[in-house]
């Protein structure tokens, strides 16, 4: 993502060879997509052993990160959304908050909302510098509080043009079973467990009401590791 010659690539070769057949595949990006993800590399668990433990550049296991700011704050709104929301997010790059870099904020609750204030937060650059070591990409505190208890973080659950929002005005709620799927679905982008499952239906129906359990359920995945970083 820095091609100049005072950042030269890790593995020159490997990136002449993807270069070559991008171009001849027509330019085509799923074909460069689907090579890049089917590869054994890509593929490697972030999982370290004992010979790898301390090696950082050469693809020996994952690294793990946290998300980049745009895309963390997307992916809240994203997992928040309603189901036509979401759709017109995805049809409609102009809406996220990574789709123009010259304006942060552009992207917050569909263009109308201002996300400056989360993307600093996470890391976004103030764009002072050309080089991009200005962005942080580093785990903090008031990361960790933006998640937890920011009033901007429930204004964005709580919105009208969102799921729970959406969900509310159901007369006839989806089983809690149900429920739990969408959830993980939205949030960690996978099925829940037999016991992450057991747990959150046990919540649910302790809870006030159907709409608190679901609302509780959604705050706590948005606050996991595995939704904040890439896996």
């Amino acid at each position: 993502d820095d091609m100049n010659l005072a950042n030269p690539p890790a593995n020159a070769a490997l990136l002449d060879y993807l270069a070559e057949s991008f171009i001849n595949h027509g330019y085509d990006i799923q074909w460069l997509h689907r090579a890049i993800a089917n590869s054994r590399t890509y593929q490697l668990t972030w999982r370290p052993n004992e010979t790898n433990a301390l090696d950082t550049r050469n693809f020996s296991h994952a690294s793990v990160r946290r998300l980049p700011a745009e895309v963390a704050y997307d992916a809240i709104l994203h997992a928040t959304a309603t189901t036509d929301q979401m759709a017109a997010l995805d049809n409609d790059p102009s809406s996220r908050a990574i789709a123009d870099p010259r304006a942060p904020g552009k992207g917050a609750k569909g263009g109308k909302g201002n996300s400056q204030y989360a993307l600093r937060v996470f890391g976004q650059p103030q764009r002072q510098t050309t080089c991009d070591c200005e962005r942080s990409n580093e785990p903090t505190l008031a990361q960790s509080l933006y998640l937890m208890n920011d009033q901007e973080l429930f204004v964005t659950m709580d919105r009208k043009d969102g799921w729970l929002a959406q969900l509310n005005r159901q007369k006839e709620k989806p089983e809690s079973h149900e429920l739990v799927h969408e959830m993980y679905l939205r949030t960690l982008n996978r099925q829940p467990s037999d016991q992450e499952l057991e747990r959150a239906e046990a919540h649910i129906a302790d809870a006030k009401d159907v709409m608190t359990g679901c609302r509780d359920l959604v705050w706590a995945l948005l606050n996991t590791k595995e939704f904040i970083v890439n896996h």
